[in-house]
């Protein structure tokens, strides 16, 4: 996939890599005949497709109540669905949540945090039959880091550690249909959440010679759909010092632990979203093409069909279930333009159309459910808000700003020396700002 088609995330990942992928597939049984298929989307067991988009994720997940959204520092902050009410997840009486030494809500050491050398991106909470997960980060006396996944329970409590050390310290990983998966340097491997104890099964394997140790770019966009899950690899051409990525698919209700290669024609199919029980993905060479090929076909890469419409004229179309979102995030970053988001249903008929934010500049945007975006925006003293807005506006937007309702601050408080942080100094005032934001918008509406 070239990085055109990726997000537009300044320092945060890694060149274009292109075309085709011969990788060595690992099984461990013969039958290979998927036994049924269940493509009902349920957010308390499946994976929530609906927080990624290009290659990013969402800092948010959603429960039965309401939503869990990862703010600054590691702070998970609970926004109550019927209230719309947010809150630091930490159950303290007067705590000020100012202190990660004190208050219960903060999860210094998650494994997905953002890291702006590297641009490694993956699922940062998730939220599963009554829990919240998270993979932890953690390392030994003589600095070698290891991982391993967390429980809580919805008030942030009980906090237990599900699995053994991990083989690798990822920081690609999902929970979807009772298995927990994670990507290591030259493989995708699942644990059953029934018996996380036990060894991991290998879903995958990169030939070892088309990848290097510490290889934390090997494999990415691990996302899942029903009972498929779907993911990139990228093998290496060490001679030549090149890379080449392939879009695969392994189906969890079969026998056989093995992967298929999704590919048109010879081409690799790069993933977009799900829609109507379908996988949406497209090809798009930008040396060759004028615009990029859609696709719509089963849940398996089977009866794949040539999509059309307005929306499909360009990359970046993501779905709620509900709608599409064509995202004009790259014309935007390349032109100068206003960052538009432009609404289709599912027969490509401009439903509306909005705008984030007043003025240019672009932004992260994520789909989400059927009901609500979540995001960041400043205030009108320049501090960041999460922030949440009605999708029942959609239709009547007209190309203007979405309202957005402003429900607690993002950062409570902020770490000295933090290698995250960069203070700069006026005269008489000191502002301290994320590193990402100077490099990027990342995942905000400000």
């Amino acid at each position: 996939m070239n990085s055109i088609v990726k997000r537009i995330i300044s320092g945060l990942l890694s060149t274009a890599m292109l075309a085709l992928c011969a990788t060595s597939l690992t099984a461990c049984k013969t039958d290979d005949t998927p036994q049924t298929t269940n493509t009902s989307f349920n957010y308390e067991t499946d994976m929530q497709y609906m927080y990624y988009a290009g290659g990013v994720f969402a800092p948010i997940t959603k429960s039965d109540t309401g939503y869990y959204y990862v703010g600054g520092h590691d702070m998970v902050i609970y926004v109550d669905k019927e209230s719309q009410k947010a809150t630091p997840l930490c159950s303290k009486p007067n705590c000020l949540h100012t202190s990660d030494e004190d208050c219960d809500a903060y999860f210094f050491q998650l494994a997905t945090r953002v890291d702006l050398s590297l641009g490694t991106f993956s699922v940062p909470i998730q939220y599963y039959k009554g829990n919240l997960y998270m993979v932890i980060m953690d390392w030994t006396a003589d600095g070698v880091s290891y991982c391993y996944l967390l429980k809580t329970d919805k008030a942030g409590k009980n906090r237990e550690k599900v699995t053994n050390d991990l083989d690798f310290a990822t920081m690609n990983w999902m929970i979807h249909r009772g298995y927990f998966y994670y990507t290591t340097d030259c493989a995708v491997k699942r644990i059953p959440l029934d018996n996380p104890k036990s060894e991991p099964e290998e879903v995958f394997a990169l030939d070892k010679n088309k990848t290097y140790e510490g290889n934390l770019d090997a494999f990415s966009n691990l996302i899942a759909y029903g009972d498929y899950v779907y993911f990139e690899a990228t093998e290496m051409d060490m001679e030549n010092n090149s890379s080449i990525e392939s879009c695969f698919m392994y189906s969890v209700n079969t026998s056989s632990l093995k992967s298929t290669r999704l590919e048109e024609r010879g081409k690799d199919l790069s993933l977009e979203t799900f829609f109507d029980d379908s996988l949406i993905t497209y090809t798009y060479n930008t040396k060759t093409d004028k615009k990029p090929v859609y696709y719509k076909s089963n849940l398996d890469g089977s009866n794949r069909q040539v999509i059309t419409g307005e929306n499909f004229d360009k990359v970046h179309n993501y779905s709620d279930g509900k709608y599409f979102y064509q995202d004009n995030q790259y014309e935007a970053y390349k032109k100068n333009l206003d960052h538009v988001i432009t609404v289709y249903d599912k027969d490509s008929n401009k439903v509306d159309s909005f705008k984030l934010k007043e003025g240019k500049g672009i932004q992260d945007f994520y789909a989400q459910d059927e009901d609500y975006f979540i995001s960041i925006a400043k205030d009108e003293n320049g501090e960041r808000q999460l922030v949440m807005a009605d999708k029942s506006q959609i239709g009547n937007i007209n190309g203007g700003v979405i309202e957005w309702k402003s429900l607690c601050k993002y950062m409570w408080f902020v770490v000295d020396n933090s290698p995250y942080i960069v203070v700069k100094e006026n005269d008489d005032t000191k502002e301290a700002s994320l590193e990402a934001e100077t490099k990027a918008d990342v995942a905000t509406a400000s």
